[in-house]
């Protein structure tokens, strides 16, 4: 772990914090794409702020702390602060904004681009853009077959394309582990007696626990199978 860079992204989570706290409580507010005013937020209550402060901080340090001084460090940055923010939202409301979704998409081809450019790896970066499409078209079918929403689809192809820069092993992985995350979620709710069978439970949370589960430890995971399959 590079510490350093864990520290400065853990800086980094608790200056921007307050503000992805309050645009928890902006974005859910109105059911437009656009809801007028939506990026100035507003000032969230003292639990709202220390929760989603303490996730992004959370998060953050870690992203920094795996990936250290890299060109592609940024995107990631702001993938964990959109992560602890969506996160928020769709367990208290079911939904998973565009005006939260869409910009991760922005964000990642032109950060991962600018990394790609910088690196020379211009391989990854369409691996990354490949890797978006086809995790975005799964999705897509998936939500006309039923159990998964839209706004699960968008942001599944957003993930698809910060997971696709690491290669495909740590797509798979991170896919995967947002299923399995969202069933034990939904076991535990039903064992606990908080949820019933048709319960609608929001998926997005664990979708984005998985892939963050595979920015941190995907390439070591695969690696370390293909180790012992060999």
């Amino acid at each position: 772990m590079n510490l350093l860079t864990a520290l400065c992204c853990a800086v980094i989570g608790l200056l921007t914090g307050p503000a992805l706290a309050a645009l928890t409580t902006t974005v859910p507010a109105d059911g437009s794409v656009r809801p007028p005013g939506w990026w100035r937020g507003a000032p969230a209550g003292g639990s709202r702020a220390v929760l989603v402060t303490g996730l992004s901080t959370v998060l953050m340090t870690v992203i920094g702390g795996r990936l250290g001084w890299t060109a592609a460090l940024p995107a990631y940055v702001w993938l964990a602060g959109s992560a602890a923010a969506l996160a928020v939202i769709d367990v208290q409301c079911h939904r998973l904004p565009d005006v939260l979704t869409f910009p991760l998409y922005g964000a990642g081809i032109l950060l991962l681009g600018i990394a790609a450019a910088a690196t020379l790896n211009g391989h990854a970066y369409v691996r990354a853009l490949i890797a978006m499409a086809a995790v975005f078209a799964v999705f897509f079918v998936l939500a006309f077959v039923g159990g998964i929403g839209f706004g699960d689809t968008k942001l599944a192809g957003a993930l698809g394309l910060y997971l696709g820069w690491f290669g495909v092993g740590p797509v798979i992985l991170g896919l995967v582990a947002g299923f399995v995350i969202g069933a034990l979620v939904a076991i535990v709710m039903l064992l606990a007696g908080s949820a019933g069978w048709k319960t609608n439970v929001p998926f997005g949370p664990s979708l984005l626990a998985g892939a963050l589960l595979a920015v941190s430890i995907g390439r070591w995971a695969v690696d370390a199978y293909l180790g012992t399959a060999g």
